[in-house]
């Protein structure tokens, strides 16, 4: 844990919390951070957050803005529940404590908010919205889910997913392994998920085309019969 981590006054954070969520904390779930002090809390009114204190940026503000646009937008990311307020000589913000901010392998940022970084995620926002990335994906993943479903219904426990974010969940880890591994011999790259191993993911990109699409069906066709060798 980092020193900036270990710094955070409990009495001041009570007090912010108090004014700026509306109730003092109850429970400290966690503490960590490096350049920053990320501190998760129950309050007395059972909401669980995330409060983070780090030195004052414009750049702070300008990603609590882009975070909550995203989150309107549908994306699951913690909803933020306070701009950045002061805390001592520094600022802090306020988020809710979304499930998979359990696991912290799940996501992580490098250079959030970072000229360049803000810079390439503007142009590729507009580029989604201007060629209709979103509704492609939709209609591939439907497809795609479609397929895998013929194809794997008798292998795979479940077939789940949205737009072109895909799970295939095999009943054990092994199988699914073996599963990407079949997958890679017929020239098709999948992965498995860190938080469950028994999940193969299929990320692909929205521009696949038909082509693509038949040779996915053959490299699952492939995989699913030597999974069952006996298999038609």
């Amino acid at each position: 844990m980092s020193p900036r981590a270990h710094a955070v006054d409990p009495a001041r954070l009570a007090r912010w919390c108090r004014e700026h969520l509306g109730s003092p904390p109850a429970d400290e779930l966690f503490r960590a951070g490096y350049l920053s002090a990320v501190i998760g809390l129950r309050l007395g009114d059972d909401r669980e957050v995330v409060v983070k204190v780090r030195p004052d940026s414009p750049r702070v503000a300008a990603c609590v803005e882009v975070q909550r646009r995203v989150f309107q937008a549908g994306y699951p990311c913690p909803r933020p529940l306070t701009g950045a307020a002061p805390f001592g000589d520094d600022v802090a913000t306020a988020e809710a404590y979304a499930p998979f901010d359990r696991d912290p392998f799940l996501h992580t940022s490098t250079f959030a908010a970072a000229p360049v970084a803000m810079a390439a995620a503007g142009a590729t926002v507009r580029t989604i919205a201007g060629e209709g990335l979103v509704d492609r994906a939709r209609t591939l993943g439907r497809r795609l889910l479609a397929l895998l479903t013929g194809i794997l219904g008798d292998v795979a426990v479940d077939i789940r997913g949205r737009g072109l974010l895909i799970g295939v969940e095999l009943p054990d880890e092994a199988l699914a392994g073996e599963l990407v591994l079949h997958l890679v011999e017929n020239g098709v790259l999948v992965s498995h998920s860190l938080n469950a191993h028994r999940v193969v993911r299929l990320t692909p990109p929205a521009i696949l085309t038909d082509d693509d699409l038949a040779q996915v069906a053959d490299a699952f066709a492939a995989a699913a019969k030597a999974l069952h060798p006996g298999r038609n």
